[in-house]
This record gives structure tokens, C-alpha cells and sequence, in this order.
């Protein structure tokens, strides 16, 4: 695993009001002014500022990363950021604690081991599967869907398995390196 992951969260409300009040949250530590100043603060939020404006002590918590963007989605507040090793569960849950009517879903991506994770199993909010060349990303929330996507890439029918369309990509794909080769990843599903 490397030093620094990517990480999405997905937090999704139920009660807007919490939402807004989760929002401004970030955007109460995005724009403080004594942080204007330092250049370490441009781009980044850390999260034990966030996690204090929410009412916990964040000596008391694993907190390592920072923010490096936020948006409203409807009833969906998006943040991306970038973490110290893993996916912060500790910030999470002081998400969930503090607002209830708020469940936060993720997404972690390690690219340079290749690793990729989610707490989404209903692929609701992430998707389980895409596919991946140089040049485009394509998502699919179940394997039925990336095997109708792998069957059109490689115009042949593909069964609906991680294997056979790993296999039928390869087989298709042999012999050409090109830049839009599709390979197939899957996240695992973590129930944490």
C-alpha cells in the first residue's frame, strides 16, 4: 500500500438541514482567515479542524490526510480527499455520530498497488466494477453490467464473471498495447 491513498466519501442525508449544517462545517474551516495566510492552507483542509468544528476532540482520534474538495450533490455532500495509508474511519464515524440522519460511504484507491475499496455493497453511491484504459474509465455496478460492457468491447458474448471477462479482454486485447486497452478492476467490499 502506498504512503498516500485517495479517498472519496459520499456522505448521504436524509435530513437537509444536517447536511447543510455538515457543509458549513468545511466551508467555515475552508474559509477562516487566520489560515488565508499560510500557504500550507491554499488547497487543503485537514480534517482535525473539521472534526473539532463538529464537537469532538481530534487528539482523541487517528486523523491523518487533508481535504482537497467539497460539493453539494443534491442530498449528497462529495468530499475528495488524500489520507495517510487507509481510508479515516475515525472521521467517518464522528460524521455519523454527530449527524444520524447522515451515512458516509467511500471509496479508497490506492493506484500504485492497485488496490481499490468501498463500504458501498448495494454500489448505490460507488461502483463494484470498471473498467480502466490510459485514456477513459468506465463504471458498472454489477458484474452483469460489466460483462454487457466487456461483451461489446470485445464483441463477443462474455459470461458474467470477473475471470471470464478478465480473460476475454486479455484474449481480445493480445498482442496490441495501445493506450485505449480496457482492463477490468474490482473494488472490494469492506463492511466496516
Amino acid at each position: 500500500m502506498s504512503e498516500f491513498v485517495s479517498v472519496t466519501y459520499k456522505c448521504v442525508g436524509s435530513d437537509l438541514k444536517d447536511l447543510f449544517k455538515l457543509y458549513e462545517a468545511f466551508w467555515t474551516n475552508d474559509n477562516n482567515k487566520s489560515r488565508k495566510d499560510d500557504w500550507r492552507y491554499k488547497c487543503c483542509i485537514d480534517f482535525a479542524p473539521i472534526i473539532a468544528s463538529l464537537g469532538f476532540d481530534p487528539k482523541q482520534y487517528e486523523l491523518h490526510g487533508e481535504v482537497r474538495s467539497y460539493h453539494l450533490e443534491g442530498s449528497t455532500l462529495v468530499i475528495d480527499s488524500v489520507t495517510g495509508y487507509c481510508e479515516q474511519k475515525d472521521f467517518r464515524k464522528c460524521i455519523e455520530a454527530r449527524f444520524p440522519t447522515i451515512k458516509v460511504y467511500y471509496t479508497l484507491d490506492d493506484l500504485f498497488s492497485d488496490f481499490h475499496c468501498t463500504n458501498d455493497s448495494s454500489g448505490n453511491y460507488f461502483p463494484t466494477y470498471y473498467f480502466e484504459s490510459y485514456r477513459n474509465t468506465i463504471y458498472c455496478k454489477t458484474i452483469e453490467e460489466a460483462a454487457t460492457k466487456a461483451s461489446q468491447i470485445t464483441d463477443s458474448n462474455v459470461a458474467p464473471s470477473a475471470e471470464e471477462i478478465s480473460n476475454a479482454l486479455d484474449e481480445y486485447y493480445q498482442g496490441y498495447y495501445g493506450d485505449d486497452r480496457y482492463s477490468l478492476k474490482e473494488y472490494e467490499v469492506r463492511d466496516d
